[in-house]
């Protein structure tokens, strides 16, 4: 079966009796945004004070995605695929477009280092742009087809302990302060996300808040704000 014979299955966001899926959702549209938003500061262009600022922020974005595909290759789709079998072509084309991304990555990084250098953002510019347009894509996939199939899966409890185990995984890293506004800062509605989330989150985020939007404004300028709509 192709992936595009496998039924839509919805992810529902306001059912207490299913698993709580909010936090999956919310990475995904700070992946989506985040992206667009640095591939629009890379067209933008500008000096080497510019460059060294989009490309810190690139760097702990890139780190965030890196992250974000761990926890899924090592805890989630292992998960799904044992209580689901018929995702496996879904995974197999997940897979596809995680290593995809590994090599378009490499042209970022090289693409920022040339701009960084005093060289033209072109080169950058083009592959956060074919990154984001693959993000777009690849995250519709998982949208649509993998989201909703946690929730027949599993049971609220249990997907919330598959969660923690995969959270913990990765342990309080220097990443952290960077991904708890990061997360929140891409919201809809950024003040009601920080206010339903739990307690250690808002502690980190008053930590970390305030450096992370100096710096996300020198990196992305007004595209920070373009990115939520």
């Amino acid at each position: 079966m192709t992936t595009t014979e496998i039924p839509t299955v919805p992810c529902v966001l306001d059912d207490p009796s299913l698993p709580d899926l909010a936090s999956y959702v919310a990475v995904h549209r700070a992946l989506r945004r985040g992206s667009r938003a640095l591939a629009d500061a890379a067209r933008r262009g500008g000096d080497r004070r510019q460059a060294r600022a989009t490309a810190w922020w690139a760097r702990r974005f890139l780190e965030e995605l890196h992250l974000h595909h761990t926890l899924e290759d090592d805890h989630f789709f292992p998960a799904l695929l044992a209580r689901a079998p018929e995702v496996a072509a879904l995974l197999e084309r997940t897979d596809a477009d995680h290593a995809e991304m590994d090599r378009i990555v490499a042209g970022v990084e090289a693409g920022l280092a040339t701009w960084a250098q005093g060289g033209a953002a072109g080169a950058a510019a083009l592959e956060l742009g074919r990154l984001a347009d693959l993000l777009d894509a690849h995250l519709a996939l998982e949208d649509d087809h993998l989201l909703g199939r946690f929730q027949q899966a599993f049971g609220r409890e249990e997907y919330a302990e598959l969660e923690q185990v995969a959270i913990r995984s990765l342990g309080v890293g220097p990443q952290a302060a960077f991904t708890v506004p990061f997360v929140v800062s891409m919201a809809d509605d950024p003040a009601t996300a920080l206010a339903e989330a739990p307690a250690p989150f808002r502690g980190l985020h008053r930590l970390c808040a305030g450096r992370y939007r100096r710096r996300t404004r020198a990196a992305l300028g007004a595209d920070l704000g373009a990115a939520r709509r």
